[in-house]
């Protein structure tokens, strides 16, 4: 075996594996996210979603000063 097909053997072995941890990697989010919008319909909030009450040093990120208008 020739030093092209050995390379080309290993591209498509990692090719495939890179779209295997792709493919995990959606199914592990989208489950989070259905999980996520299970909670919140049934009334409960989630930790990564900014509340309307959040401290004021917290939210928003920044302020505007005069001088930077």
């Amino acid at each position: 075996m020739n030093m092209t097909a050995t390379l080309a053997s290993y591209s498509v072995v990692l090719t495939y594996s890179a779209m295997a941890v792709y493919v995990i990697a959606f199914i592990a989010f989208a489950l989070d996210m259905a999980k996520r919008a299970g909670n919140v319909a049934a009334g409960g909030t989630t930790a990564a979603a900014p509340s309307a009450t959040a401290p004021a040093e917290h939210w928003p990120l920044y302020t505007l000063d005069a001088a930077d208008e």
